[in-house]
C-alpha cells in the first residue's frame, strides 16, 4: 500500500473505524498522519485522534486534503453531503478516488456529484470489525484497473474482497451484508435450543457460534460442496437427519431464500430513491 496517498473518511462510525484500524495494521499499514476523518460529533472522533489520525467536523476539509476519499455516511445522509459538495463549487473538476460503502447509492448517483473523479462502490460487512470482513467491489465505467486493484488491496486489510458487476451488488450484499444479521439470529436460536435442553446460555452461545465458524471454514478450506459436507455428519437413522427434517418442515431453506430475495429488492428500491433525491 502506498504511503504517499492520503486517505480520508467522510463519516466516522463503526465501519469507518474498522477500516481505519485495518488500513493501519501490519508492516505495510498506512501511517495515521496520512489519514483524515470527518464527523459531526466530536465525541466519535476522539478514538481516531488518539491513533494520530487527523480529525475534523468539516467534510470539505477531508475532500480538500485527501486524494482517496471513503464515503462512510448512512445513505439517508448522502444527499446532505452531496449538497455540501455541490454548493462549495470546489470539486466539480477534481480527480479523486471516491470509494463508497453506502448501500442504496449507485455509482451513477455518485458520479453526478463528482463528475471527474474515479468512483468505486463497495459494500463491506460488519465482520470487518474483527478483521474477517467480506467486501464487494464494483467500479464505475472508465475507472482504471490500477485504481480498482489499489482499492481491493486496502480493503483486503479488513478481510476478503469479491469483485462484482454493479447489477449484482445488491444481491451480493443481501448475502454477505444482511446475512450477518440472519446468522447472528440463527446463533441465538441455536443457543435458545441448547438452553431449553439444559445447557448454560454462555456455553450454548459458544457452541453455536464456534460451530458456524467451523462449518464455514470447512467449506472455504476444502472447496467441498456444503451438501456433501452435510452428508458426512448425517448418518442413516441418526440424530442429524431428524433435526434436518424438522428444519425442512419449518421451511428453513425457503425462508432464507425468501430473505435474500426480499433484501435484494429492497436495496434496489433504495437505489432508485437515492437517485431521485440526488437529482433534485
Amino acid at each position: 500500500m502506498s504511503q504517499e496517498r492520503k486517505i480520508g473518511f467522510i463519516g466516522g462510525g463503526e465501519m469507518a473505524w474498522a477500516m481505519a484500524v485495518g488500513f493501519m495494521s501490519g508492516e505495510a499499514g498506512l501511517a495515521p498522519s496520512n489519514m483524515y476523518v470527518s464527523n459531526p460529533s466530536s465525541g466519535k472522533l476522539k478514538r481516531y485522534a488518539d491513533k494520530g489520525i487527523h480529525t475534523t467536523n468539516d467534510n470539505l476539509e477531508v475532500l480538500t486534503n485527501c486524494d482517496v476519499v471513503l464515503l462512510c455516511v448512512k445513505p439517508q445522509i448522502f444527499p446532505f453531503v452531496a449538497d455540501q459538495v455541490k454548493e462549495s463549487g470546489k470539486f466539480e473538476n477534481c480527480c479523486k478516488l471516491i470509494i463508497s460503502i453506502m448501500a442504496g447509492v449507485t455509482n451513477e448517483t455518485m458520479q453526478a456529484i463528482f463528475p471527474n473523479s474515479r468512483i468505486i462502490r463497495t459494500l463491506p460487512n460488519t465482520a470487518a470489525l474483527v478483521g474477517c470482513g467480506m467486501t464487494i467491489v464494483s467500479a464505475a465505467p472508465g475507472v482504471p484497473e490500477s485504481e480498482v486493484v489499489y482499492t481491493e488491496g486496502i480493503l483486503q486489510k479488513c478481510g476478503e474482497v469479491v469483485r462484482l458487476p454493479e447489477r449484482l451488488i445488491n444481491a451480493g450484499m443481501s448475502l454477505s451484508g444482511c446475512g450477518i444479521g440472519y446468522v447472528l439470529c440463527m446463533i441465538d436460536a441455536f443457543a435458545d435450543g441448547g438452553v431449553k435442553m439444559g445447557l448454560p446460555r454462555a456455553t450454548a452461545l459458544k457452541l453455536a457460534a464456534t460451530m458456524i465458524v467451523g462449518a464455514g471454514k470447512m467449506y472455504l478450506e476444502t472447496g467441498t460442496h456444503p451438501v456433501a459436507l452435510k452428508d458426512t455428519v448425517t448418518s442413516p437413522g441418526g440424530t442429524t437427519i431428524v433435526g434436518l427434517h424438522e428444519m425442512e418442515k419449518g421451511g428453513f431453506r425457503q425462508t432464507i431464500m425468501n430473505a435474500v430475495e426480499a433484501t435484494t429488492l429492497k436495496a434496489n428500491e433504495l437505489c432508485e430513491a437515492s437517485a431521485k433525491k440526488s437529482s433534485k
